[in-house]
This record gives structure tokens, C-alpha cells and sequence, in this order.
């Protein structure tokens, strides 16, 4: 594996990559870095060339995060046309795969397929389900600070539906850049109000044509599932395939899924 970094728009964007074959790109959520999709890229290498970065405002790419989620998608493709000689299939999970739909729509010629895991498509999905959660992580941020704020966001967003979470079994130095990414999370979630999928319209999202695999963890918390089935829906490529045991950190719960629906949409 090689590691590197891309300047663009005022900051270096720090990738990871290996493997040869057909070209994946993996685009985190909010908050996270590359590192989250460690076992995704180690179950490709074989027979893909991956490529993982950290986005604009996270860990290893320091840079103020950005306005709105159009710079990371601008980001996405720049970094895509300097590493790639065509499209590639897109990887995103949770806010990145929001920034893959963008990519697709806005920059067709860099994506050949995509694999989105719980886009949080929140203009469809029923916000009550978060509310509590919201006001909960945002009087934490207020009254303890940015990282207690993050910390209660991420066992909320990995929470299996039963009891546990995904981010407190994480390895600590992953938890800690995690928290560590507090000022680019808070800055993410609150786009359009907290719906990070607003920028995405019925239309557009009916006018893709390349295939499109959308997974959903079966434990995950409820708000995601009506977003991913409503993507379904709305988009005639686009098929649904539900995670075993995942909660919405797909990445990590669920990485030969992610490979297997990779393999399955990429072109050879």
C-alpha cells in the first residue's frame, strides 16, 4: 500500500492506496477518515486498484471543512481525474455516499458505478426518529465541548438496534480521530438544516443510469432505512441488498459485503 497527498482548493488530501484491476474510490462520512474503511480496502486489493482519502477538514487533511457539501464533491472528482485515467466505481458511506450521488449527477464521466451505504437522504427519511437524538449530541457539544458532542453522535449513528454500538469497540487511536474530527462533523451534519441530502432532488436521482448497489445494515438505527428504500424506488438502477448484523458503520461491519457489492457492480 502507498500513501500520498493531492493538493486541492487550499488543502492536501491525504489518500491511501493498493491493489491493480478496475479503479474504486471510498469516500467516508462525516467526522471519519480513511482509516474507518481499512478492512474494505484489504478485502479489494486483490483484485481492484483502491484508492481511501481523507476528506477536506479530516484527520490527515487539515483544511478549514467546507461550506457545503458541493467542495468535497468537487474534491472527489478532482482527485479521481489526477489518480484515474476514466470512471471509477464509488464506494461512499453515510455523508460520502451522498457526495457519490453528487459526484454522479454533477460529474458523470468520473463514475462507472457506485456502492452507497445508508445515504442519509433525510428530505424522504422521517426526521422525528432523530430529533431526540439531535437535541441529545447538540447539549452535549453546548455544555461539554465539540468532542463530547461527537462522542454522543457516533454511538447514536452506530448504535445496534437491541443494545451496543459499533464506535466504542473501535480501536482507540480510530475513536480518537474520530473525536478529534469533531469541528468537521458538527459542521456536516447541520447542511441544510441537518439534512445532508437536501441537495439532492427526486429528479436527478430518477435520471441516473449506472448501476447503483445501496446497502442497508439490519440493525442500524430506523432513519436509514426508509432513505435507502426510497433511493430504490426512485431510481431504476439502483438495487438494495440488507448487511447481516450491520449497524449503519457498514464499513466495518460488513466489508465483504462492501467488497462482494463492489465485484458485482464494477465493470471488468
Amino acid at each position: 500500500m502507498q500513501s500520498g497527498s493531492f493538493p486541492v482548493g487550499g488543502c492536501d488530501l491525504y489518500f491511501e492506496e493498493a491493489g491493480d484491476g478496475p479503479p474504486v474510490v471510498l469516500i467516508h462520512g462525516a467526522g471519519a477518515n480513511a482509516d474507518l474503511f481499512r478492512p474494505c480496502l484489504e478485502r479489494l486489493e486483490a483484485t481492484h486498484r483502491v484508492l481511501a482519502y481523507d476528506r477536506r477538514g479530516c484527520s490527515r487533511s487539515r483544511a478549514e471543512p467546507g461550506p457545503d457539501l458541493d467542495i468535497h464533491v468537487e474534491d472527489a472528482a478532482r482527485l479521481i481525474r489526477s489518480r484515474f485515467d476514466g470512471p471509477v466505481t464509488v464506494v461512499g458511506w453515510s455523508a460520502g455516499a451522498m457526495i457519490g450521488l453528487r459526484l454522479a449527477i454533477s460529474h458523470p464521466e468520473t463514475t462507472a458505478a457506485l456502492v452507497l451505504a445508508e445515504p442519509p437522504l433525510q428530505l424522504q427519511a422521517p426526521r422525528p426518529l432523530a430529533l431526540g437524538a439531535v437535541a441529545r449530541w447538540e447539549l452535549a457539544r453546548i455544555t461539554r465541548g465539540p468532542r463530547a458532542g461527537a462522542e454522543r453522535f457516533y454511538r447514536w449513528v452506530s448504535q445496534y438496534r437491541g443494545n451496543g454500538n459499533a464506535f466504542d469497540a473501535y480501536p482507540d487511536a480510530l475513536r480518537e480521530a474520530m473525536l478529534d474530527n469533531a469541528p468537521a462533523l458538527f459542521r456536516e451534519v447541520r447542511l441544510g438544516g441537518g439534512a445532508i441530502g437536501e441537495g439532492v432532488r427526486r429528479r436527478q436521482l430518477a435520471g441516473l443510469e449506472l448501476p447503483i448497489q445501496v446497502l442497508l445494515g439490519t440493525r442500524s438505527a430506523p432513519v436509514f432505512a426508509p432513505a435507502a428504500r426510497y433511493l430504490v424506488r426512485v431510481s431504476k438502477p439502483a438495487r438494495l441488498a440488507l448487511v447481516e448484523g450491520a449497524s449503519h458503520m457498514i464499513p466495518t461491519d460488513g466489508p465483504d459485503q462492501v467488497a462482494e457489492a463492489v465485484r458485482a457492480v464494477s465493470p471488468a
